[in-house]
């Protein structure tokens, strides 16, 4: 089974993956986890549009990961026990492709190329997600401060080490290599805005007819907004989720009596029900936002975000405005105090 293999874990992997292999000739296949909603309609898209030659699903074995508790155990018996429990369920040899790609090394997959020590290459997750690594659920992922324990773990491939900080890594891939929060000597740099614009029109096409979904109503050029969210509440930026709805409302809102036309992009993270708001179309959180890009005819008079990676490279709006995290101090007691002390002005994820 010569060939490449991505291993992906949200719509926006999947995404790359797809136009990665718009680029090369090697056979490709897919492996898509469950943490991506509607798998199934999502197989069955990229199938039928022959994006790859093989779409695996990774469905993972809940019920049996016990830890172990014995240092000797953890030391000794981790990677196989863990080889066996996915090896059980998931019968794909992967040591048999010439190339593996994966975008999120600290999942479950990323864990099992561990335990099979196969050397394997890391995509960043999402836009300069390394520069802003810190202020998303993969902050956990970075290295200690041990420099002895890190190199243990490092050459006696001890534990799980994520964010390419293990022997088995290639290279990283990022957008740029500027201010990362991870070590650099494995860095590769491609930068998404140079290969979203060698993308012909054909191939823009084909990646609207995977992704969009359900179609929706087109906006007017005149007076239409785009409101992209972050995940506020589940980044613990705010304390509730309620907070989290209102502040969001309030946004809305105040466009509406504007005489806008608004439109909401969730995150893909972000698990809130905008379809409560009158008066608004939200769009399928599931499609990768870089997408609207490649609309023919889809185009907003504004965007409307708090400071965020994701906006940087949407060309279809007119006007960008950004709210700074300070926006949010207008609303006493729902921030955080991890935010109030310096983040501020931090980019969202």
């Amino acid at each position: 089974m010569k060939g490449d293999l991505y291993i992906c874990s949200t719509y926006h992997h999947v995404m790359m993956a797809v136009i990665k292999t718009m680029r090369t000739k090697n056979p490709t296949d897919i492996v898509l986890c469950d943490d991506i909603p509607r798998l199934d309609m999502l197989q069955r898209s990229l199938l039928s549009n022959r994006c790859f030659r093989h779409v695996f699903i990774f469905f993972r074995d809940t019920s049996s990961a016990e830890e172990l508790k014995a240092l000797t155990g953890k030391v000794f018996f981790r990677h196989r026990r863990h080889r066996a429990i996915v090896e059980r369920i998931f019968k794909v040899d992967l040591r048999r492709y010439d190339h593996l790609f994966i975008f999120h090394d600290g999942i479950e997959l990323g864990q099992y190329l561990q335990d099979i020590r196969v050397p394997y290459y890391l995509i960043e997750d999402g836009l300069n997600h390394f520069q802003h690594i810190h202020l998303t659920p993969s902050r956990l992922f970075l290295p200690g401060k041990k420099p002895v324990i890190r190199f243990l773990k490092y050459h006696l491939n001890l534990g799980y080490q994520a964010c390419g900080l293990n022997r088995f890594c290639i290279s990283i891939e990022v957008n740029e290599n500027n201010g990362l929060l991870i070590p650099s000597r494995k860095i590769t740099v491609s930068p998404k805005e140079q290969l979203f614009r060698s993308l012909t029109d054909r191939e823009k096409a084909l990646l609207v007819k995977v992704f969009e979904g359900e179609p929706f109503k087109r906006p007017s050029r005149e007076n239409s907004t785009l409101i992209i969210t972050s995940p506020l509440y589940d980044d613990q930026y705010v304390k509730t989720q309620s907070q989290h709805i209102e502040v969001y409302r309030d946004i809305a809102a105040g466009l509406l009596s504007q005489g806008f036309e608004v439109y909401i992009k969730p995150h893909p993270r972000d698990n809130v029900d905008y379809s409560v708001f009158e008066n608004t179309i939200v769009l399928s959180k599931d499609m990768p936002l870089e997408v609207f890009n490649f609309h023919e005819n889809l185009f907003f008079r504004k965007a409307v975000s708090f400071p965020s990676a994701a906006i940087e490279l949407l060309d279809c709006v007119a006007e960008k405005e950004v709210l700074p995290l300070a926006y949010l101090k207008r609303y006493p007691g729902y921030l955080n105090e991890w935010v109030l002390h310096g983040h501020e002005d931090e980019v969202l994820p």
